[in-house]
C-alpha cells in the first residue's frame, strides 16, 4: 500500500493539489502523478481543476474511496499504536537526536562539513 500516506493526506486534507501534496510529503512531483494515477484508476481519488488556476488538480477521496475509509482506519490506528510503543521503548529518543541533527545541519550545511574534513592535514 505504498499510496497509503497520499490516500490519508487526501482524506484528510482535501480538496488539495498535486504540489501540496509533494510539498508536505516532501516526496517528488513525479513520484505524487504516479500514486495519483493509480488511485484514479482503482477510482479511489477524483481530480478537478481548480477554479483559481487551471493549471493545478485538486484532489477529493471518490464514493468508493470514503467507503474505504472505516476499513482502513483500524489499520491506521494499529500503525500510530506500534510507532508510538516502538519508540516508548528505545533507549535513545530518535526524535529527538534527529531533531538535534537538524539543528546541527542547519548551523553548517553536511557538504561544508565534509569539505572541512578533506581539507584538513593528513597526519602520519
Amino acid at each position: 500500500m505504498r499510496w497509503a500516506t497520499i490516500f490519508v493526506l487526501i482524506a484528510r486534507q482535501g480538496p488539495v493539489a498535486v504540489m501540496e501534496i509533494a510539498e508536505r510529503l516532501g516526496i517528488t512531483h513525479p513520484a505524487v502523478i504516479q500514486v495519483i494515477n493509480e488511485l484514479e484508476k482503482n477510482n479511489l481519488i477524483t481530480s478537478t481543476k481548480s477554479a483559481e488556476d487551471g493549471r493545478k488538480r485538486l484532489l477529493t477521496l471518490s464514493e468508493t474511496g470514503q467507503a474505504m475509509l472505516p476499513k482502513l482506519q483500524p489499520l491506521w490506528d494499529a500503525f500510530i499504536v506500534v510507532n508510538q510503543e516502538m519508540l516508548g521503548k528505545q533507549t535513545h529518543n530518535l526524535l529527538a537526536s534527529l531533531q538535534e541533527m537538524e539543528a546541527q545541519l542547519a548551523e553548517r550545511p553536511f557538504y561544508d562539513r565534509i569539505q572541512d574534513q578533506l581539507n584538513q592535514p593528513k597526519t602520519n
